[in-house]
């Protein structure tokens, strides 16, 4: 069997085993949830060729004190034909307290003699031996998610980084409603209007007489310069807070001539700036192209 990388992630119930996998699944890798210890041996043997050019990661949880010494054994036995690492996630007693009571969820070692408090603790000492015989042990306390995703990605995909931030540049008419959903919103309606000057009015912000009409506005270029430097700065920062998607809105009146124009300038001029692992798509809700 071709040797490939295996992440068994584990660990405390509430650490973010579920967050840590739902990450490497959107950096690419194969991943499954609660697969069960049984059923790890047979998945790797499988003579699948899709699962050799990527990783496969796993969350394994454990509640019997027999998988406990299976899992140890099968890392060890699995070395010799795949590059696994043993992963724990953890926590201190009262960010796991926290993180339960808020979603309300119940403990899978709670009893009807345990308290909430209890159950963590049983976990805690029930995976004690596994916490020393992973290789790698993240603490996750006071660690929001996108902070334990940036430990797994520099760890894991420093390398050969594969996620990339899709930017959705997208014009519309605030006539026809407003722009759903978007993470923000543009307004130029306080832009020249070409709807109300001769010969303009039937064509949009994809000709170039629009075009020329609207950027002859001293506002249009000061503002698209202002859009261009806070988002050649901004798009880094929700790439590296690990953001995928982010939806920006561009709105006037109609969607037709405006909201067109500064759409396609913004998005030629972010294109222009190469930001790494940013993604640039421009479309138009409400502007239909005439049919020949």
């Amino acid at each position: 069997m071709t040797k490939k990388r295996l992440l068994l992630i584990t660990g405390v119930s509430g650490a973010g085993i579920r967050t840590a996998v739902n990450f490497l699944e959107d950096l690419g890798a194969h991943c499954i949830d609660h697969l069960p210890l049984a059923l790890v041996e047979p998945l790797l043997a499988m003579n699948t060729g899709h699962l050799e050019d990527k990783d496969i990661v796993l969350g394994i949880h454990l509640y019997e004190e027999v998988e406990i010494e299976r899992l140890v054994r099968m890392v060890k036995e699995l070395s010799s034909t795949v590059d696994v690492d043993l992963i724990f996630l953890t926590a201190d007693l009262e960010t796991i307290l926290s993180r339960f009571e808020t979603n309300r969820r119940r403990h899978p070692f709670s009893t009807p003699e345990r308290s909430l408090t209890g159950s963590i603790l049983a976990e805690m000492a029930f995976l004690e031996p596994i916490r020393k015989a992973a290789k790698v042990v993240i603490e996750t306390t006071n660690t929001p998610p996108s902070d334990l995703a940036r430990v797994l990605e520099q760890r894991y995909f420093s390398e050969s980084l594969q996620r990339t931030l899709f930017v959705s540049i997208k014009s519309f008419g605030f006539k026809h409603g407003i722009l759903r959903p978007a993470d923000m919103i543009f307004d130029v309606r306080f832009l020249k209007n070409p709807f109300f000057t001769l010969g303009l009015r039937k064509q949009s912000g994809l000709d170039q007489a629009v075009q020329d009409f609207v950027l002859s506005d001293p506002n249009a270029m000061h503002f698209l310069a202002e859009l261009e430097k806070l988002h050649t700065w901004l798009l880094p920062q929700f790439y590296q807070e690990g953001k995928h998607f982010l939806r920006i809105g561009i709105g006037c009146t109609g969607g037709q001539h405006r909201s067109v124009c500064i759409a396609e300038a913004l998005g030629k001029r972010l294109l222009e700036q190469k930001i790494p692992a940013i993604r640039i798509d421009v479309s138009h809700r409400d502007f239909i192209p005439d049919k020949p």
